[in-house]
């Protein structure tokens, strides 16, 4: 369909005045041909019914001229219907009548011929009267002014030769009507244009009305009124238009919509990719599934469980039940004898199974959330090899369409590599934890005296790190350097380490070397930053008295400073080659009286209440 043209940039009032005034312009005229036609056919067929009664009362040629002439009673009977014509209407009418002579037609009444009645045309039209007892010739009248005629057949017995009337006439054309009407033609047409423009406006305001309207919804709509309706409820053009853009409208929501979700999906899919993927501990990636998770389907269930190590069932890592949010809980969660071989078999496999399908014990099925009737299975496999799966719950099968399935089985591919490679890291910090614990061996084995310190020492760092509210990382450093404090001693030998008596200078100074030795042998354990400054620095005080750098109160890292005090209390609470061991009222007031000095104030005051409790 070719694409419409708007008509100007006139307003659309002015444009239906000017087409209303067109309008009845044209109609003026139509009606002006229409008359002015009808009036001479009728006219015509006026004077073919007086020329029977006219030919019947005349006996010769003769009586009928002198019947035709200028003052007789027949022309007169002519001319009446032109009467009460106004003088634009009135046409011209010339009566003559012709006899046909041996050699042709001869006119032998009425004025003379003029150039306006051709005779080669004239002569053809008496033929036809002559043969036919009438004829007409009136070409179209399209206001210009043109001429019309009629024959008809008079011949009578009492006649010698065959006779024939013509009458001709000549129709006004329209600049006459116009120039003889002119005052009128304006007044009218001035009424005429002001009834088109009151219409005009009548029409353009119930026409504009609804098209405004159409207008301010649309911009609504625009502006994000997407819930708005734009339907007319009509069958006029406008109903349908306005049916028309409701629809569009309609179908851009959904487009919108369908764009919006696919972004949402991408969103979330790159959402899943930095969650999981950057989760550098198990804690941090089953704290980001539980988020993931609780966000995307706040309103199901869900359990992420892995195959237990040992082989015997499944541990839970991550549960919520109902519209709490997901939590990371770790725990023993379905033994084999909870699941059938057929249901461990089925989980290695995605699949949507109805809660009453589940072939699980009655103590597994308690745990299950009652009122959900749908479970689905994402298995997490790796290398062929199944590690578990995240199960996700809910009481509508519709839950679980195309694109969900989708995204819940990319979240838990992706928390199984992540996983994976948690998996391999804890691993190698195990073996790496028990390298260390080897070495700390080694330390403590280098004196009798010393035996268990470095492990005693860990434990208590930890407690006082519970206490601070450690995070996992920072608790797993604190244990490894409260571990290896003292690996710094694998230089000195067993002599100064044992020796009973008061060391000398030199000696001492050997033993201050130790923290420095340390750090070197501890300075190329990777992931662990913090661990390397509490070996450094653990024999520094607060008040900046202590070594190997003589670091003062905030300078010196947390970590050491809390080593500081276990080690201290640790050593001071055993016994020695050179003293005797304190009792541990003894110890409390040695630690009050370095409050400030050698420790910090707080971490005293937060030891010796873990040990009062």
């Amino acid at each position: 369909m070719r694409k419409p043209k708007i008509c100007g940039n006139a307003p659309l009032w002015l444009q239906l005045s000017l087409h209303f005034a067109f309008f009845g312009l044209l109609i003026a005229y139509i009606v002006f041909i229409v008359l002015t036609m009808g009036w001479s056919h009728k006219l015509i067929s006026y004077y073919h019914g007086q020329i029977g009664s006219l030919v019947e009362s005349t006996g010769s040629i003769e009586e009928l001229l002198q019947e035709l002439q200028s003052s007789g009673p027949a022309l007169h009977l002519f001319q009446s219907p032109l009467a009460g014509l106004p003088d634009p209407f009135r046409p011209t009418l010339s009566v003559r009548l012709f006899s046909f002579k041996g050699l042709g037609w001869e006119q032998i009444g009425g004025p003379p011929l003029t150039s306006e009645v051709p005779k080669e045309k004239l002569g053809q039209q008496l033929d036809r009267a002559l043969e036919k007892g009438i004829s007409r010739d009136h070409p179209p009248f399209w206001g210009r002014e043109n001429g019309f005629s009629f024959a008809a057949d008079v011949s009578s017995p009492t006649f010698t030769d065959p006779v024939v009337i013509h009458f001709s006439g000549i129709h006004s054309g329209l600049i006459s009507v116009v120039s003889f009407f002119l005052q009128e033609i304006l007044f009218f047409s001035l009424l005429f244009l002001l009834l088109s423009f009151l219409l005009s406006q009548l029409f353009v305001k119930r026409i504009i009305r609804p098209i405004h309207w159409l207008s301010e919804e649309a911009r609504k709509v625009a502006s994000g009124a997407r819930e708005t309706s734009l339907n007319l409820h009509g069958r006029d053009e406008i109903a349908r238009l306005s049916q028309t853009i409701d629809f569009m409208k309609d179908e851009l929501s959904h487009q919108i919509s369908l764009a919006q979700h696919q972004a949402d999906v991408l969103e979330t899919m790159n959402r899943i990719d930095k969650a999981v993927l950057s989760s550098a501990n198990r804690e941090h990636l089953l704290g980001n599934v539980a988020d993931i998770v609780s966000s995307l389907y706040p309103k199901n269930g869900l359990f992420l469980m892995l195959v237990n190590r040992k082989g015997n069932g499944f541990d839970l890592l991550v549960e919520r039940q109902g519209i709490n949010s997901a939590q990371r809980i770790e725990r023993s969660f379905a033994s084999n004898q909870d699941l059938s071989s057929q249901m461990r078999a089925s989980l290695e496999n995605p699949r949507l199974f109805r809660s009453s399908e589940l072939e699980i014990s009655d103590r597994l099925r308690r745990e299950m959330p009652a009122e959900r009737s749908w479970v689905l299975n994402m298995p997490i496999v790796l290398e062929d090899s199944y590690y578990g799966s995240l199960l996700v719950t809910s009481d509508s099968k519709e839950t679980f369409g195309d694109e969900d399935i989708g995204i819940i089985k990319k979240l838990t591919d992706q928390v199984g590599v992540a996983l994976q490679n948690i998996l391999y890291a804890e691993e190698r910090e195990q073996l790496l934890l028990g390298s260390l614990k080897a070495l700390s061996a080694a330390v403590d084995a280098k004196s009798s005296w010393t035996a268990g310190h470095s492990e005693r020492v860990r434990l208590l760092s930890l407690r006082i790190g519970e206490e601070l509210e450690f995070g996992e990382s920072d608790l797993q450093q604190l244990s490894i350097s409260a571990l290896l404090h003292d690996i710094g001693k694998l230089a000195i030998s067993e002599a100064i380490l044992d020796k009973p008596g008061k060391l000398t200078e030199d000696e001492y100074e050997i033993i201050k070397k130790h923290p420095r030795k340390g750090a070197e042998i501890c300075d190329n354990i990777p992931g662990f930053p913090d661990v390397v400054k509490g070996i450094l620095y653990h024999h520094e005080h607060w008040d900046g008295s202590g070594y190997p750098c003589g670091l003062v109160g905030g300078e010196i890292p947390r970590i050491a400073r809390i080593i500081c005090v276990a080690d201290v209390y640790d050593a001071i609470t055993a016994k020695r080659p050179y003293r005797n061991e304190m009792s541990p009222e003894a110890a409390k007031s040695f630690l009050l009286l370095q409050r400030g000095t050698m420790f910090e104030p707080q971490l005293v005051d937060l030891f010796i209440n873990l040990r009062d409790r």
